[in-house]
Order: C-alpha cells, then sequence, then structure tokens
C-alpha cells in the first residue's frame, strides 16, 4: 500500500535530512518540500509573495506521486496543524496510510530563517495528537 510521512519542524531540525535519508534507505521513494519550488539553476531563491504558490505546488506534486503508487515523503515546517490537514484528507479519500514526525534535531539553518521567526514559530507550534 502506497504511504505518505509528513515531517515537520522548526527551520533547521533536520526534517530535509531525515527525508533524504530515508529516500537514499529506499524506504520511501521520493521527497518533496515548498522549499523545491524555490531552486533555480542560480540557487535558492526564496520569495514571500510565492509562499503560497509553492505550497500549492507542494500538494500537488504530493498528491500526484501518491497517485502514481510512489511512497512520499512531504517535509516542510508545518508549523500549524491546519497546515497538515489537507495531507491527511487526501490519504484518508484515497486509502493511503500516513504518519507524521515531527524532526527534532539541531542542524544549520540553511535558508538563513532569522533567529526571531524561528523563535515565533517554536512559540506557535501546534502538538500532533494523531
Amino acid at each position: 500500500m502506497t504511504k505518505l510521512l509528513i515531517i515537520r519542524g522548526i527551520p533547521g531540525s533536520g526534517k530535509s535530512t531525515m527525508a533524504r535519508q530515508l529516500v537514499q534507505a529506499g524506504e520511501y521513494d521520493v521527497m518533496v518540500e515548498a522549499d523545491f519550488f524555490f531552486m533555480t539553476e542560480a540557487g535558492y531563491k526564496w520569495r514571500q509573495d510565492l509562499l503560497p504558490k509553492a505550497h500549492a505546488w507542494c500538494q500537488h506534486e504530493v498528491y500526484a506521486n501518491l497517485l502514481r503508487g510512489k511512497d512520499t515523503i512531504v517535509s516542510n515546517t508545518f508549523i500549524t496543524l491546519w497546515q497538515i490537514q489537507p495531507y491527511i484528507n487526501f490519504c484518508k479519500r484515497w486509502n493511503i496510510d500516513f504518519s507524521v514526525v515531527e524532526a527534532k534535531g539541531c542542524y544549520q539553518n540553511i535558508h538563513g530563517v532569522p533567529e526571531e521567526k524561528v523563535k515565533n514559530m517554536e512559540n506557535l507550534w501546534e502538538k500532533y495528537h494523531g
């Protein structure tokens, strides 16, 4: 049965690292992150005004991979529960196994998210009880 792993955590918690390791180990076929939307030939070019578009793209990519039968990881901050709910609803609708994990490592914040913003995310964090 096809499965989805939702990895959530603050910047620098190891979401991408965890996802890459699971794909490299062959436990999942593909990983998708909203950050991929911002990758260009010149590197990572994040834009606040494109964030909603990036998340819509991310959802579309995850859903398309799942419907093709690919075991998929979606890795984003997902600070609040409403942000993961569309993925959960999709999985329930299509009878796809899913799990939600929280990355809690301490890695370099590779996208340069300001410390004040990271602290704000920590304060807004909603625990998942699935």
